[in-house]
């Protein structure tokens, strides 16, 4: 999940360094996607029940890698209303929608004995892979504004160039995602745990 990761922690540059939002304005923000996540909640849960976790997950990475593209397009003298909002609601329902079918095929196999190392294995990976995930994005940023700066491109033009690179970059991790939930995860092996699990980690994600 390192595309999701990504979001948070570019996104919040992009609008305190770029758009000039305070910190509390910029946590205001994200309200949107929270909300969001919070009311699909209960329906990914369902509709993995109904649906199977595979079509579930394919929807959910999908959403994602739209909402990541969504964001390429930021732009200096954006607003929250065009460059934001619209793609904080994309993000907002995908969350439930990958994140439950992603517990799920974690668990999908194991013995009850066997439940305390699969969730230490899940939340070891999704860290060590979000750490990666936000380094190498990070770089990718950091390295396209100062090419920029250097060619005497103004910073917040700059900051702006280096944070659609970096969504350029997640998106195509997203998409790699979509892939690999279309022909590798095998939806037969997986049986969906009971709802309140599956709910609880959904809101846990957001």
């Amino acid at each position: 999940m390192q595309s999701f990761c990504c979001f948070f922690p570019l996104l919040t540059l992009y609008m305190q360094q770029v758009l000039g939002y305070s910190p509390i304005k910029t946590g205001l923000a994200y309200l949107a996607v929270a909300g969001t996540a919070i009311i699909w909640a209960n329906v990914a849960a369902v509709a993995v029940n109904r649906v199977g976790v595979k079509p579930a997950l394919i929807f959910g990475m999908t959403l994602l890698t739209v909402g990541l593209v969504y964001f390429t397009q930021v732009s200096v003298g954006g607003s929250y209303w065009t460059d934001l909002f619209p793609g904080f609601l994309i993000i907002g329902l995908a969350i439930p929608f990958a994140f439950v079918p992603i517990s799920i095929a974690a668990f999908a196999g194991t013995k009850q004995h066997e439940a305390g190392l699969a969730s230490g294995l899940m939340n070891t990976s999704q860290q060590i892979g979000g750490a990666v995930g936000i380094a190498i994005l990070s770089t990718i940023a950091t390295t396209t504004t100062a090419n920029e700066v250097a060619t005497g491109t103004q910073l917040p033009v700059a900051l702006t160039d280096g944070f659609q690179a970096a969504f350029w970059a997640g998106a195509a991790v997203g998409l790699a995602g979509v892939l690999v939930s279309v022909f590798l995860v095998r939806g037969r092996d997986l049986q969906p745990a009971a709802e309140p699990i599956v709910g609880e980690a959904a809101l846990e994600a957001a």
